[in-house]
């Protein structure tokens, strides 16, 4: 994934640019309103776009900025069809019956409760880098923070935003100290007063 593509509002252009304007038919492939559950068409494409990015997340813990709590934010949504994100085959359709207009947009949400989204490890400088994920089965895990999360037996004892939220904090906390230790050093520089070098005799 491109730099950009590994934030958060980079990762929504992404899907909507590839996936959205790009006509996938997400009614067709998901089933919305539709009980023919043998229907040939149905395909969980994006949901297998979804799990890669998991698996690269994962492997690269601190190259993203979104959290895994996102990914499965956009998953449950997907089928949730509270938003008008995700409605509808193309984006022909979803002008003709002003989607845009009627609905709410999952960005909408996700931007405005962005914290619960973040990945407190995300750093600045790897993200600049080519990412070269390795591909062998034997790095494939399975995703339990969205397959299992319902199985109690499998389930985390602390929500994983719960952590992510703390952890965020105490960035915030320390970004703030390094700022304040930054100004206290140039202020003691700046009352140094210059060396005055002696003249050299030869």
């Amino acid at each position: 994934l491109d730099p950009y593509y590994r934030t958060i509002r980079g990762f929504e252009v992404l899907v909507e640019k590839e996936w959205l304007s790009f006509g996938h038919k997400f009614a067709q492939r998901i089933g919305h309103g539709d009980d023919k559950h043998s229907d040939a068409d149905r395909s969980p494409v994006f949901l297998q776009f979804i799990d890669c990015t998991w698996q690269i997340m994962n492997q690269f813990k601190n190259a993203f900025e979104f959290n895994e709590h996102f990914l499965i934010t956009i998953l449950d949504h997907l089928y949730s069809c509270l938003f008008g994100t995700f409605l509808y085959n193309s984006e022909q359709q979803r002008v003709k019956e002003n989607v845009r207009e009627r609905t709410q947009s999952l960005w909408s949400m996700v931007n405005s409760e962005i914290d619960e989204y973040t990945n407190p490890l995300y750093a600045s400088y790897p993200q600049q880098h080519v990412l070269f994920p390795v591909a062998s089965l034997r790095r494939i895990q399975l995703w339990k923070g969205y397959y299992c999360r319902w199985n109690p037996r499998m389930r985390l004892q602390e929500p994983l935003q719960v952590r992510s939220r703390e952890l965020l904090q105490l960035r915030a906390q320390l970004q703030r100290q390094l700022e304040e230790l930054k100004k206290e050093h140039e202020s003691k520089m700046s009352r140094i007063p210059p060396r005055v070098s002696s003249p050299i005799t030869v």
